[in-house]
């Protein structure tokens, strides 16, 4: 018995031992939101063929749907599309979200390609956005099949 009433008296000061001089609340917030599925068909960048010896880098461009501006290193592209997204309605472009730039690497080998992405309102007022890409890659780039993805959001 005194055995348990050592244990009781040992813990109630252990509990009581310890006052605190400060205390302080802490808020939490949250903001909800209600969103719209956006819906987004794929950016292809197609299949792109390098000549490692033309150079360090090439770039080109895909706009509405086609490769163009091909430079560098690059000698031909094949099956591009750029991604169009649908609204529920007409859009403000400006209200609009989407990364700048886009980054694949191929990790061996510390090549990059880079993607700049470029939102276009040729069909805005009926809630359409295409967006058209720049492709800059690695002359040394790793043959192989690559994939990131981004997403696109509307803040009104």
């Amino acid at each position: 018995m005194r055995k348990y009433f050592l244990f009781t008296a040992v813990a109630l000061l252990a509990a009581t031992n310890v006052n605190a001089d400060e205390f302080g609340t802490v808020n939490v917030n949250a903001t909800v939101e209600q969103v719209t599925r956006i819906t987004c068909s794929a950016l292809e960048l197609g299949t792109i063929y390098i000549d490692s010896s033309k150079g360090s880098s090439g770039s080109y461009t895909i706009n509405l749907g086609n490769a163009e501006n091909i430079e560098g290193a690059i000698v031909r592209v094949d099956d591009t599309s750029q991604p169009r997204c649908t609204f529920g309605g007409a859009i403000d472009i400006s209200k609009v979200e989407i990364p700048s730039t886009l980054q694949i690497e191929d990790v061996p080998a510390g090549n990059v390609m880079n993607i700049t992405l470029l939102p276009k309102d040729y069909e805005a007022s009926n809630g359409i956005l295409d967006i058209e890409a720049e492709i800059e890659i690695d002359a040394d780039f790793d043959a192989g099949d690559y994939t990131t993805s981004f997403n696109v959001f509307y803040i009104d």
